[in-house]
């Protein structure tokens, strides 16, 4: 089966996860979702710009990629929370490359807890259901065996649901 990993990361959390999945996993894709603009370079601004346009559910543009999805029968998607909820980068590209009748799994690193992220994921990509989610807060800075533990366990019920073989390490 193949499988496309696709990203949205700005602190690099999210990136760190993502190329963790992308060694463990075989016969997959990395795919770094990317703002059409630079990003805000202060971390405390860009958090009250962007936490704004995701409360206030504005949309923010990312760079075209020129994905077919049609190579790939699953997809597993990351990105940071903001507020609570899914970033407008990653609604920008779940609305540009529809995730219809693919396997999905979904992951997110985050500060606190991830609240109503996965709902919101669901409903942004017009699914019904996850195959598997993982939530990890800061990553890159908290690299313990619970978390690598959560890790394995997310490429166990991947490998499960997509049928594919993972190297666990």
């Amino acid at each position: 089966m193949k499988t496309l990993i696709a990203y949205f990361s700005l602190d690099g959390n999210t990136k760190w996860i993502a190329e963790k999945l992308h060694r463990k996993l075989p016969n997959t894709t990395l795919h770094a979702i990317e703002l059409a603009s630079n990003p805000i370079k202060s971390k405390w601004w860009r958090m009250m710009v962007y936490g704004f346009k995701t409360t206030f559910y504005k949309k923010m543009a990312i760079k075209n990629s020129h994905l077919d999805m049609t190579k790939y029968d699953a997809v597993i998607i990351g990105a940071p929370v903001w507020a609570g909820q899914v970033p407008p980068p990653l609604k920008a590209f779940l609305q540009q490359y529809p995730l219809k009748g693919k396997k999905v799994a979904a992951f997110c690193s985050m500060g606190g807890e991830p609240s109503q992220f996965f709902e919101g994921f669901k409903k942004a990509a017009n699914i019904e259901s996850i195959e598997a989610t993982l939530s990890i807060v800061e990553p890159l800075q908290n690299l313990t065996k619970e978390n690598f533990k959560k890790l394995d366990d997310f490429v166990k019920r991947v490998e499960v649901a997509f049928e594919m073989e993972a190297e666990l390490t």
